[in-house]
C-alpha cells in the first residue's frame, strides 16, 4: 500500500502500524495466557535460584521507572527501526512474532510464578517509588506474579536492539542508546523483583535464536524473493 509508504517524523507509516500492532500482540498474548491459567489452574514453577537471586536487594528508586518506560521504548522501537531495509524490517517482524509465541508456548507448557508475599514484596511504605512499585504489582496479580522465563521484557527489548545494530540506515548515537537501554531494562527487572536472574538469558537467548532464524531464512519475505541488505 503506497500510502503506508508516506513519512511522518522521518519515518514510514508502515512503521506506526507495525509498533501498535506488536504491542497489541505481545499484551494480547501475555493476557490471554494468564487468563487461561487462571481459568484452568496450573502449578506454578519457580526459577529462583536463592544463591544468587537473594544478593540482590529490591531497589525500586529509578529502576521502577526504567522498567514502566520500556512500554514506550517498545512503541518507539519498530518506528525508528522502519528506516532500515525494507525486507530486513519484515524479516525482523517475523522474529519476533516467532519469539513472543514461542514464549507464550513456554508459559503454558511450564508456567513460571513468583510469591510477592512469600518474597516480602508487598506493603504499604511510604515513598514515591515504592507507590510505583506496588501500583505495579497491582496491576500485575499482585500476591503472585507469572510467566517470568523467559522475560517478556528482556525478548522484546533485546528484538528492537538487534534490528538496529550495525545498521547504516540508524544513526550511531540510537544504536548506542538502544543498547544502553536495554541492558538498564535487564537490570531493572531483578531490581524490581518482576523477575528473576535466569529469566534474564532465557530471554535475550529466545530473541536472539528467532531474529537469527527469521533473516536466516529470510522468513518476513517468504514468496517476496527478497532479500535483506547485509
Amino acid at each position: 500500500m503506497k500510502f503506508l509508504e508516506k513519512k511522518l517524523l522521518g519515518c514510514p507509516l508502515y512503521g506506526y502500524l507495525t509498533a501498535v500492532l506488536l504491542y497489541a500482540l505481545q499484551n494480547l498474548l501475555y493476557e490471554q495466557i494468564r487468563m487461561y491459567q487462571e481459568r484452568v489452574g496450573v502449578v506454578w514453577h519457580t526459577t529462583k535460584i536463592p544463591l544468587l537471586d537473594d544478593l540482590i536487594p529490591l531497589q525500586p528508586e529509578f529502576w521502577i521507572i526504567i522498567y514502566l518506560f520500556s512500554h514506550i521504548f517498545w512503541i518507539i522501537g519498530p518506528i525508528a527501526a522502519s528506516k532500515v531495509d525494507k525486507a530486513h524490517y519484515r524479516d525482523f517482524i517475523a522474529g519476533v512474532v516467532i519469539a513472543e509465541l514461542i514464549g507464550a508456548a513456554v508459559f503454558v507448557l511450564y508456567p513460571t510464578g513468583m510469591n510477592r508475599a512469600a518474597e516480602g514484596l508487598l506493603n504499604n511504605n511510604p515513598g514515591f517509588f515504592n507507590g510505583i512499585l506496588q501500583w505495579t504489582y497491582a496491576a500485575d496479580g499482585l500476591t503472585y506474579g507469572t510467566n517470568l522465563l523467559p522475560s517478556f521484557h528482556c525478548l522484546i527489548s533485546t528484538s528492537y536492539f538487534l534490528v538496529v545494530y550495525k545498521r547504516p540506515e540508524i544513526s550511531r548515537e540510537y544504536q548506542i542508546f538502544t543498547g544502553i537501554f536495554c541492558i538498564l531494562i535487564f537490570i531493572s527487572t531483578v531490581t524490581t523483583k518482576q523477575h528473576f536472574i535466569i529469566d534474564i538469558p532465557a530471554g535475550i537467548a529466545l530473541a536472539v535464536f528467532s531474529y537469527a532464524l527469521a533473516c536466516h531464512f529470510h522468513l518476513g519475505n517468504l514468496g517476496r524473493g527478497e532479500k535483506a541488505s547485509s
